[in-house]
């Protein structure tokens, strides 16, 4: 439940908040977002989200210009003031009626760590419809995701991955995705419209020396691949159990136990540089 947030950098009980709907946030959806893990109540990979962040509010010509300090002191007020130590950190920018504002808010994980036991259960989705750069930045216009997403959890599913017409893979509909053939991982390249995940290029940057390579990926490929894994911040490195109805045996998946392994010590090391 979520008790408090924090609009325009001041802390407010959740149900009394407004945000005016006349802005171009809300009427248009001109926006971004960060969804950062929170470990016993510190940001993962906080650095990184807020870079992220400033660089789409610049392409989208939002003048935001809260410092970095003052954003860990209200990140760190409204993980005190909602009591939540493990879950999720929100951070919301957008064009309201009057000016650029900012929500920051916490919610509770919806994902365990008996998740990573059973793996995902992935459905493949065609869409043709992805173009131009927004598709890299991480706005507040994801209706074609959430409807996708609904989709496929109403089918018994944890995720759809996007497609092209010419079959190949794009990403999930909140997560990238890596394929592991023959000993080699393979993951989209950014040239495909997607976005760069934050863990996504923590996990290649762990697998520098061509260990995984940035490529156009095809679902076929996939299908045949002996193990795949998909990633964003909430869940880290994700197990796939399934797509579609090949299947994949989680115990026979070495490469992607090695990499999550190293992604949680990357992850604790992260926090460490916050605190």
């Amino acid at each position: 439940m979520i008790n408090h947030v924090i609009l325009n950098g001041t802390l407010a009980e959740a149900g009394k908040v407004g945000i005016s709907p006349l802005g171009e946030g809300f009427l248009h959806g001109r926006g971004l977002f960060e969804t950062i893990k929170l470990a016993a109540g510190t940001p993962a990979f906080f650095r990184e989200h807020v870079q992220r962040l400033r660089r789409g509010a610049g392409e989208l010509g939002l003048n935001w210009p809260v410092s970095d300090a003052e954003l860990v002191r209200r990140c760190s007020l409204i993980a005190g003031a909602n009591t939540i130590a493990d879950g999720v950190l929100k951070l919301v920018v957008f064009q309201g009626e009057d000016g650029v504002g900012e929500l920051i808010l916490t919610q509770e994980s919806p994902y365990g760590p008996e998740r990573h036991a059973q793996g995902f259960n992935l459905k493949s989705v065609l869409d043709g419809m992805r173009a131009g750069n927004l598709q890299r930045l991480k706005t507040l216009n994801q209706l074609a995701n959430v409807t996708t997403r609904a989709a496929a959890r109403a089918e018994g599913r944890d995720e759809a991955v996007f497609f092209d017409s010419s079959g190949e893979l794009l990403e999930g509909t909140a997560t990238n995705i890596f394929v592991i053939a023959r000993g080699e991982t393979r993951t989209p390249g950014l040239q495909a419209p997607i976005l760069p995940g934050i863990v996504r290029a923590e996990v290649i940057r762990l697998g520098a020396g061509g260990r995984f390579e940035e490529t156009s990926v095809t679902l076929a490929q996939a299908l045949e691949a002996d193990e795949v894994f998909v990633t964003n911040s909430l869940i880290g490195v994700m197990p796939v159990c399934r797509i579609d109805g090949r299947e994949y045996d989680l115990s026979r998946n070495p490469v992607t136990r090695s990499v999550m392994r190293a992604f949680r010590l990357a992850e604790a090391e992260s926090i460490n540089r916050y605190c």
